[in-house]
């Protein structure tokens, strides 16, 4: 019976299953939905149950089999095509809420929440530099920001984008304008 993973944003996912009584070890088969003749890791012998896949995987859609190997060296069936299934999700990309213009030198920058994110980077900017940084931070690890250091007065442009706990960096935001 698989177990994990059903969808993650880990693009090196571990393949685990749960572990048949008397098993002298297990084979494994892994593929790409579109390429299952093709197999990204097929193992056999296995004494765990669970492995990892070692290449990084883009995101799309895999098929992932398993079966137990008896000490005298037959095969169960494999793991069922309704378990096979796994989606390596690419990381979201945050949509920035409208920084408001005015007077405020600390503005607070929210955004939508990434359900693949464990942290966030907000990168501002003045607008006529824009590949300057103002204030960049990357440790955010909720969808709001406030700078800790009131901005000058100006024209701002402020980015964000999600980072996943295997430190995959998804796409940056679409820039917002402001000014203070």
């Amino acid at each position: 019976v698989v177990t994990n993973p059903v969808n993650t944003s880990d693009s090196t996912p571990t393949l685990s299953w749960l572990p048949v009584e008397d098993a002298a070890g297990y084979e494994v088969y892994f593929a790409a939905e579109n390429d299952v003749p093709n197999p990204i890791l097929r193992e056999s012998g296995l004494s765990a149950s669970s492995v990892s896949v070692s290449n990084e995987l883009t995101p799309g859609i895999y098929k992932f089999w398993v079966r137990a190997i008896a000490p005298d060296g037959s095969l169960t069936p494999w793991s069922l095509n309704s378990q096979s299934t796994i989606a390596i999700l690419p990381i979201g990309t945050p949509v920035l809420n409208d920084v408001p213009d005015g007077s405020d030198s600390t503005p607070t920058i929210t955004w939508s929440d990434v359900p693949e994110a464990a942290r966030y980077e907000v990168f501002i900017s003045l607008s006529a530099t824009p590949t300057v940084p103002v204030v960049r931070f990357n440790g955010l690890t909720s969808a709001t920001f406030t700078p800790a250091t009131p901005l000058a007065a100006g024209d701002y442009r402020v980015w964000v984008r999600a980072i996943s706990a295997n430190s995959k960096v998804g796409a940056w935001s679409v820039p917002d304008s402001f000014t203070v």
